[in-house]
Parts: C-alpha cells; sequence; structure tokens
C-alpha cells in the first residue's frame, strides 16, 4: 500500500481488502480536509441539505453521513457538492495520500489508485475494501485471489510486503503459521507467556487473544495464530494461505493478518527478546468476513468478492 505500512490483495472484479488501520490516518485526514473546505464561504454550488447534512452542526453530519449502516463511506458523493477548485483539493488529496503497486520492484511493478468512494469501511472490525481506480490505458489489473469461507485450517500461510532496502525482496512467505484452534491449548499458552511478560512489561495484557468459551474466536471475532519474526511489524492486511488439495489445488485465503500481541510490546520500543511463543498475532477469517459484510447489507459486495 503506498504512503503506508501495509499489504492489500486483490479480491472480486475491481477491489482491494487491507486492513482499516493501515490507512486510517488517510482517511481521517481526508475527512478533516473535506470539513474545512465546506466551511469555507460558497464552498459549495449545491445544497448539503439535499444529502441530509444540516450546516448547524457540520462535523458530526458529515460524520453521520460517512458512517451509515452498509459502512460504504461516499466521499465522492459529498465532494461533488463542492465547487470544482474544492473537488480537486479532495482528488489530489485522496490520490497522493493512498495507492498500491503490485508486483513491487519487478518489472512487472504497477500502480493503481482507488476510487473515492470507499466501498467497505469498518474500523471496529479492521477491515477495508477499496475499489481500484480505472482510468483508461493498458495497466493490467492482477487476478483476484479466491477466498474461503469455511473453517481456518491450523496451519496457514502468510505473504506480504515487508520493509526491505530492496523492494524486489520485500514479499515474504511466513510457512505454516501456527493457527489456534483449540480454545483450552490457546488457554495454557497464553497462561505460560503472562508469567514471563509479568516479569519483564507488566503493562503487557495478552486478555485480549483469549477465545470464547467452547470457540475458535476472540470477543472480537479474531483467530489467534503464531508468525515469524518478520511478521511482527508493518505487515497488516497480509492474506493467509491454505492449499485446497481436494479439489482444484489451488491457494485459497483464509485469514487476513491484523496485529500482534502484546500491543505495549510493540509500542515501548523494549530491546529484549521474548520468546516467540510469547508473542501472539490476531487475524480476521474470510468467514467472519463473510457475516459482517451480510450484516452490513453488503450481499452484493459479498457475492463479488467470494465467488
Amino acid at each position: 500500500m503506498e504512503n503506508s505500512y501495509g499489504t492489500g490483495f486483490r479480491v472480486g472484479d475491481d477491489f482491494v481488502m487491507t486492513a482499516y488501520h493501515v490507512l486510517r490516518d488517510s482517511i481521517d485526514n481526508l475527512k478533516k480536509l473535506l470539513v474545512s473546505l465546506l466551511r469555507e464561504p460558497d464552498s459549495t454550488d449545491k445544497p448539503l441539505q439535499e444529502l441530509g447534512i444540516d450546516e448547524r452542526y457540520l462535523q458530526s453530519s458529515v460524520e453521520s453521513y460517512l458512517s451509515p449502516v452498509s459502512k460504504a463511506m461516499r466521499f465522492k458523493s459529498l465532494s461533488c457538492h463542492l465547487i470544482p477548485k474544492y473537488r480537486e483539493k479532495i482528488e489530489t488529496k485522496w490520490r497522493t495520500d493512498t495507492g498500491i503497486k503490485f508486483d513491487l520492484g519487478t518489472k512487472e511493478e504497477v500502480k493503481f489508485y482507488f476510487d473515492l468512494d470507499i466501498t467497505f469501511a469498518d474500523e471496529e472490525n479492521d477491515i477495508l475494501i477499496l475499489k481500484l481506480r480505472v482510468d483508461g490505458g493498458s495497466k493490467r489489473k492482477p487476478d483476484a485471489i479466491h477466498l474461503d469461507q469455511f473453517e481456518v485450517n491450523s496451519n496457514v500461510h502468510l505473504i506480504g510486503y515487508l520493509p526491505s532496502t530492496t523492494p524486489a525482496r520485500s514479499l515474504t512467505i511466513n510457512s505454516n503459521c501456527k493457527v489456534y484452534i483449540n480454545e483450552r491449548q490457546l488457554a495454557e499458552d497464553i497462561d505460560k507467556a503472562q508469567k514471563w511478560w509479568k516479569q519483564n512489561l507488566p503493562s503487557a495484557d495478552l486478555d485480549p487473544c483469549l477465545y470464547e468459551q467452547g470457540k475458535t474466536e476472540t470477543r472480537h471475532g479474531r483467530v489467534i495464530l503464531h508468525a515469524s519474526k518478520e511478521f511482527e511489524h508493518r505487515s497488516s492486511g497480509s492474506p493467509g494461505f491454505a492449499i485446497d488439495n481436494y479439489t482444484s489445488n489451488r491457494l485459497k485465503v483464509q485469514l487476513m493478518y491484523l496485529a500482534g500481541y502484546p500491543s505495549h510490546y510493540y509500542e515501548s520500543h523494549k530491546r529484549f527478546e521474548p520468546k516467540p511463543e510469547y508473542c501472539f498475532e490476531s487475524a480476521i477469517s474470510m468467514k467472519r468476513i463473510g457475516t459482517i459484510l451480510s450484516l452490513a447489507g453488503q450481499e452484493e459486495l459479498k457475492s463479488n468478492i467470494f465467488r
């Protein structure tokens, strides 16, 4: 992903999926710019009332408009009410701050920008689905990846673009990451790790990693796994694959990597090195994402990306 640290992957006809927090700052900055432009005198050429926006409460009205039940952030629809020079500022800001490169560092490297209207943005569940902007030309879109809505395997392979001085070498694969599918085993491993953390970083908290009783997800709908040290930083949005050996022998994405725990360890910049088994990573399953899309009334989008 451009101007951020994370990985996105192609899904459906024209879409890219990544973690919401990868582009959180870009989205927040776009909101701020939009509100500031709307506050300028004579900034619109169409009444905002058409969109149900009350100019007396501009900030909250804009936030409400950009947070519908469907979780589609309609920046383009709102910016169309601005006068042309302000509309251009919004477009330029989005193009400058975001974008995605495929085949990074190779002769086939190609860059795409995103449509100003965000197809699906769920900050709580850390899901972002954006539509690629196709402005003509002969740029070839990478093929979409097959998504799997079944239960997650006990081992998956993570793949993502991680920090590297040589872009062509930044594509990294972490094979056979252990995914916890046993609630009791996870609890036992967390208990062992927590004892070590209490001695070395008392503020570290692994409770968010515990599965709900009788389930293979946390109360926030996260799947817990172990990844290699390379994936501890800047790997958000990386897809987790399994290989379908029973039918087509193809790769299928079962989850999306989100963040590492304990979060205080990554935020503290401590120099000690915990054992790999004392660090845990969270992900969200494609099965969970499918359910979330249905609850938001995004059945058409769900059908498009889970085909």
